[in-house]
């Protein structure tokens, strides 16, 4: 009797060993994807002005990310700069539209993979929140920004792409 129960646990713990651990998860965020609202402003507003076209841009995409379309955020820009890559940013639109579009298009499909891959080297990496996936006007293809006293992963598909 004593050798049916050294057996029985013998395979108990055997079947404890072999159990697979579960495989790490992708940290929980919450993709924000302000590329088509730059696309949208971009053929609504191509019959303004320059200077008209740049504020109305301010104002527009201000609504949808405050704080980041703003020259006070990055040190040593000057307001009128700033101005400049947004108004340059309209200029190379066209040609780098196609591209902009294809990396809009994959990047939720990169994401995931990419976190993964993340977690599994990182496994005690936390939660992200919110990512933040824009039209950058030539300032990033991806990092960390503190705005408005909130830290997000922002990425910039026009350097992307």
């Amino acid at each position: 009797m004593h050798f049916w129960a050294i057996g029985l646990a013998a395979l108990a713990l055997a079947g404890c060993a072999a159990a697979p651990l579960p495989a790490p998860q992708p940290p929980r965020y919450h993709l924000i994807d302000l590329t088509q609202d730059y696309e949208t402003f971009f053929d609504r507003s191509g019959n303004m002005d320059e200077p008209a076209r740049v504020a109305a841009f301010k104002t527009d995409m201000a609504a949808r990310f405050p704080g980041f379309y703003d020259s006070a955020r990055i040190e040593g820009v000057a307001p009128e700069r700033y101005d400049g890559l947004i108004a340059s940013s309209f200029h190379a639109f066209p040609e780098l539209r196609p591209s902009y579009d294809r990396i809009r298009a994959a990047f939720t499909g990169m994401l995931d993979p990419a976190l993964a891959n993340f977690v599994e080297t990182f496994p005690d990496f936390a939660d992200i929140g919110d990512i933040i996936f824009v039209h950058s006007v030539g300032e990033m293809d991806g990092g960390t920004r503190d705005i408005n006293g909130k830290n997000y992963l922002v990425f910039g598909a026009d350097v992307m792409a």
